[in-house]
């Protein structure tokens, strides 16, 4: 029975196709996944960037709003590193 890839829950990428001749991705997957790894750090990047403007806005300005943004911040940051996480075991 062939077996499909599963893309991460919430990103809608398209899943790439596996590869039956081979054990590992092909040279142009690998290619897609290390764009995709680059671009998603500087995603990383900039999130984090904008969370500590939100904490310093929270430390500022204490209220349930600033905390839920800060809180919001944190879940996208989680969610880049756990789709990093799934592009870079693609690659092995």
């Amino acid at each position: 029975a062939a077996t499909t890839t599963t893309p991460m829950p919430g990103f809608n990428y398209p899943a790439v196709p596996p590869t039956y001749y081979d054990n590992g991705p092909s040279e142009a997957d690998r290619a897609y996944y290390r764009s995709e790894i680059r671009q998603l750090r500087y995603k990383i990047r900039d999130a984090e960037r904008t969370l500590r403007r939100y904490e310093r806005y929270a430390e500022r300005d204490p209220s349930i709003s600033s905390m839920q943004l800060v809180q919001s911040q944190r879940r996208l940051i989680r969610t880049y590193y756990d789709r990093l996480e799934w592009l870079e075991s693609q690659l092995y």
